[in-house]
């Protein structure tokens, strides 16, 4: 009911006081016992109230923009259009910029993955060539302390022929000594003799006592210090290298993410540059969706108004299946009951009546405007046996419930 047009109630008040003048002014005749008995046993069996035919299938078509946006486009109310066709279009400038700039946000965040995978690869090349050089010296570290100080090795070799050297310096001197007295000559000979191999046997002990006293012992301690520092090296090297590996596959996963979100986002405003354009997801006809709250006679929808995210835009109603939708008087709504007969008739149509049934009744009343803020009604919906093919979306009914069940 739009605000300018009179309430039902109103209407009757005032048609019952322009009738009680008139009668005031006739003559009286008395209503015969017989009808005021027929029309009280007919108030009881039923409830006479106006509807408004709708249909009983309607599609609703809302705003997929998320914010404000403005209508750009919007078909005229009524017309008939087919699947696909364009219905109303918002304007998507704003959303299109948007889009420019993330496609560029979309390219820095590829080569910023590009760039990570690439020093990633760099750091497990690096661990891959790095570790077995590290590796191998230690390696190398290893069989030079075998080379210098295991029981083949050179110093132990070195011993062995000093150790040769004494015992055969001992056993000359010691075949010297032995040999019987001869001529002055030959003593002083055999002297000189025996003196040269005590030389050579004092300087093979003294090398022998330097080697395992001081070398050995120092050649050890450097070869186990340089196995020592080739085994730092080589943990050094296998944790740093590890190390850089574990932080460009992190710089890795972390571009990876960027990027994920990045196309999220560029494809969230595809899609919301797409839901800008409202086509018909079936044949039928369009109605625009009118304000819930609004006293405005003017439409809700039109080119160059704003809308937003969740609004109704359209409606597309299923003309096939058609219903009407009654206001009933709190002092009546406790009588109506689902499954009860209905018998409706138009104005386009005084003469035709057709059948229905209510389907249901709402819980909470339909909202009022200044003129009926007093009047508490509550809607009552009433579904068509068989709609007559005369029957148009938002005609008046006049309902006639029967609650005598």
């Amino acid at each position: 009911m739009s605000p300018t047009a009179i309430p039902r109630h109103v209407g009757l008040l005032i048609l019952a006081l322009t009738a009680t003048r008139v009668v005031a002014q006739a003559p009286v005749e008395r209503t015969p016992p017989e009808a005021m008995a027929e029309l009280e046993a007919r108030l009881r069996r039923q409830i006479v109230e106006q509807g408004v035919v709708e249909s009983a299938e309607q599609l609703e078509l809302f705003c997929g923009v998320q914010g404000e946006s403005t209508i750009r486009f919007v078909v005229e109310e009524g017309t008939l259009v087919h699947e696909g066709d364009l219905l109303l279009s918002l304007d998507d400038t704003t959303l299109r910029e948007q889009l420019a700039t993330q496609e560029q946000a979309c390219a820095l965040a590829e080569n910023a993955l590009i760039a990570a995978k690439a020093a990633a690869e760099a750091a497990k090349r690096r661990l891959a060539t790095s570790l077995p050089v590290a590796e191998l010296r230690l390696k190398v570290a290893e069989r030079t302390h075998d080379r210098f100080l295991s029981e083949t090795g050179e110093l132990a070799t070195e011993g062995q022929q000093l150790a040769r050297v004494i015992a055969v310096a001992t056993q000359r001197i010691a075949t010297l000594q032995s040999e019987p007295d001869s001529s002055e000559q030959n003593d002083a000979l055999r002297d000189l003799a025996v003196a040269e191999a005590e030389t050579e046997r004092a300087e093979a002990e003294a090398a022998l006592q330097l080697l395992m006293d001081h070398i050995r012992p120092q050649e050890t301690a450097a070869r186990e210090l340089a196995i020592a520092e080739a085994r730092l090296a080589l943990t050094e090297t296998q944790t740093v290298a590890e190390a850089a590996v574990r932080e460009a596959e992190a710089e890795v996963h972390a571009a990876e993410a960027s990027r994920a979100r990045a196309l999220e986002q560029r494809d969230h405003l595809h899609t919301q540059i797409a839901a800008c354009d409202v086509r018909a997801p079936r044949d039928g006809i369009v109605l625009h969706a009118q304000p819930r709250t609004s006293r405005s006679s003017s439409p809700a929808i039109a080119a160059a108004s704003k809308v937003r995210e969740r609004q109704p835009l359209l409606t597309m109603p299923n003309l096939a299946k058609l219903q009407v939708r009654v206001r009933v008087h709190e002092s009546q709504i406790a009588r109506v009951k689902v499954g009860q007969p209905v018998t409706l008739a138009c104005d386009a149509a005084i003469n035709q009546r057709f059948a229905g049934q209510v389907t249901e009744i709402g819980r909470t009343p339909v909202p009022t405007n200044f003129l009926t803020a007093d009047v508490v009604e509550y809607p009552v919906v009433v579904a068509l046996s068989d709609a007559p093919a005369f029957l148009r979306i938002g005609m008046t009914a006049t309902a006639e419930i029967d609650v005598s069940n």
